[in-house]
């Protein structure tokens, strides 16, 4: 542990109280981004009755020097940690795609238990300089697990991003949500990336 890695999302469940799970912590990679800070109060971590939460975090990109972006994650007990949304992104919508400038969960209520999140956001896309409260299922954001790297393509590359992330040991590469990065992992993520999305 460093000062870099220092703060942690870990996720419990009173129905298995062995099972203590480490979501991701800082300097873990997920995809293209690579986790800067997180809430060290935990202030925006929020979780439903089914096990899924939802909290933020800023990230910057892997392959490049940036400023720091903030990212929604989500995770269940069964489910490595994912960014649902970045500033900067888009998420798609009724009426197309919505470039989000800027977003922040939107209450300490804002995750239901059908996995329904509401988002308060800046937008330029298709309305510059406006601003959203957004309503989003997580299921409907969520990537493609196969497309590991996170550009909308299933390739090569995914699997070459998997293997960087599991030779780092980074919690994204945890494929099988077991706490541990190990061979499994890599057979699970092979399984998926073969049955593509």
């Amino acid at each position: 542990v460093t000062s870099a890695n220092d703060v942690a999302v870990f996720l419990w469940s009173p129905d298995e109280p062995q099972n203590l799970r480490l979501i991701c912590r800082e300097g873990d990679v997920l995809g293209e981004y690579r986790i800067k800070t997180l809430s060290p109060a935990g202030t925006d971590l929020q979780v439903n009755a089914v096990g899924e939460i939802i909290f933020s975090a800023v990230v910057d990109k892997t392959d490049a020097a940036e400023l720091g972006k903030t990212a929604l994650f989500t995770a269940s007990l069964t489910t490595p940690a994912r960014i649902f949304a970045v500033q900067g992104g888009s998420i798609s919508s009724d009426q197309g795609s919505i470039i989000l400038s800027s977003l922040k969960l939107g209450s300490s209520e804002a995750l239901n238990d059908s996995g329904e999140v509401v988002i308060s956001a800046g937008i330029t896309s298709p309305n510059p300089n406006d601003e959203a409260v957004i309503k989003i299922r997580l299921q409907d954001q969520m990537q493609c697990h196969a497309d590991f790297n996170g550009d909308g393509i299933v390739n090569v590359d995914d699997l070459f991003a998997f293997l960087s992330a599991w030779f780092a040991q980074s919690m994204s590469a945890d494929f099988d949500g077991s706490g541990d990065i190990d061979v499994p992992d890599i057979f699970l993520f092979l399984t998926v990336w073969f049955e593509g999305c």
